[in-house]
């Protein structure tokens, strides 16, 4: 029984620790995902136009979907950087 009121205590002390989110940051989150998901079905757009252009079925081998995940990692370490 004692452990229950430790933990009970713990957990009540982590939820006093979170700081609540504010409306500047759910404004930024979901500028985010919006400007992620307009990009990304951009990019898929441009993947199925070429594909009908070329007459064949879009393919991305394995090192041309590293180079796409370095691309992307490397452009959100830039954004995350912008104001260090």
């Amino acid at each position: 029984m004692a452990e229950a009121t430790v933990n009970s205590s713990a957990n009540n002390d982590q939820k006093a620790i979170q700081p609540a989110m504010e409306p500047w940051m759910t404004k930024t989150l979901i500028i985010g995902a919006g400007v992620g998901a307009a990009t990304g079905l951009l990019g898929a757009y441009l993947l199925v136009r070429n594909s009908q252009n070329s007459g064949l079925k879009p393919t991305v081998s394995p090192r041309e979907f590293v180079k796409i995940a370095l691309l992307l990692l490397g452009t959100i370490r830039s954004v995350a950087n912008l104001w260090e």
